[in-house]
This record gives structure tokens, sequence and C-alpha cells, in this order.
């Protein structure tokens, strides 16, 4: 990835006293996804200000969209970082307010950008089984793939070592 794109993304810390809109908006996303914030910063998410693409819901063409906050699934292949899905993490639904009971979780609006030198991107998370990074004493026993990086989160928070997603996700039919 070039060095332009990287400095657009944030990476996720853990403070406690974070004022920062993107990383706060970032967070509740996981959070609501059930992805702890140390899993998330683990896998190198990051968060930014990014403008996405939605598909049009009528005959799925990719139309214009808007600047959002998104996480950034940075994906890394021996240590580099290789390419960046960015997933838009802006409820689409108002949030209720503190005095009112919290029933269903937000729905997430489904923008999506990516900036890859390589089409189709690797698979994300690929570098948990690089040769040079896995010790001599493990022995790989299963290797999960997934339909997306949402789901290799899951799964990462689940405690599974060694998933991967596929490159473009799984097709529609």
């Amino acid at each position: 990835l070039a060095p332009t794109v990287l400095q657009k993304i944030k990476p996720l810390d853990g403070s406690p006293d974070c004022t920062d809109s993107d990383q706060l908006a970032a967070r509740r996303y996981l959070a609501d996804q059930g992805i702890s914030l140390a899993t998330a910063i683990a896998a190198h998410i990051g968060c930014l200000r990014h403008y996405c693409i939605t598909k049009n819901s009528e005959d799925k063409r990719e139309q214009a969209s808007s600047v959002f906050p998104c996480i950034a699934y940075v994906n890394y292949l021996n240590g580099q970082p290789i390419n960046a899905k960015y997933r838009s993490c802006d409820p689409s639904n108002p949030q209720p307010s503190p005095q009112e009971e919290k029933t269903e979780k937000p729905v997430y609006t489904k923008c999506w950008s990516q900036d890859s030198p390589t089409t189709p991107c690797a698979p994300y998370n690929i570098d948990c089984i690089n040769p040079l990074l896995v010790t001599t004493e493990e022995n790989i026993q299963r290797l999960i793939i997934t339909e997306g990086e949402k789901d290799t989160l899951s799964l990462l928070e689940a405690g599974y070592q060694y998933v991967i997603s596929m490159p473009n996700g799984a097709a529609s039919e």
C-alpha cells in the first residue's frame, strides 16, 4: 500500500479517554458485532472518514455515496500492509437517547471501498499462515476460510487463530 493510503488510516487504540469520533464509531460498530477492541487491535483494524460506494437496491449497480466513518481492514503479507478494505460503520437508523431503553442494535449502512494495488485483493488475514511467522513448534491443524472480513474477526474473537476470508466474499448465487 502507498504511504499516502496508510497515513489516512488511524489504528484503533485502547485508550478509555478517547474522544475521536471515528474511533468511537468504529468501537461501537465492532461491539455491536461482538468483536472486542483487543481483537480488533490485534487484527490491525483501523478507522477513518472515507468516501464509500453503495449499491442501488433495485438493480445492484454501484452508485456514488458520501463520506462515512469507516473501519479499515488492513491486510498484511510478510508483515507489510498490502491492501485495505473500508466498511461504513455509520448506523442508518437513529440512536436512542441515553434515557431511552436500547432494545435493538442499530442497522449499519452497507457502503464499502478499497485500496489495493492488486485485483482481487489477497485473502484478508493471509499472514496468519505465513511460514515465516508461524513457529516451527506449531502445527496448523485447521485453516478456516470465511466469506468476509467480519466473519474472520468473529472467529478470531472466538479464539481461532488460522482464519482467512475469501478475497471478494462469496458469490451472490
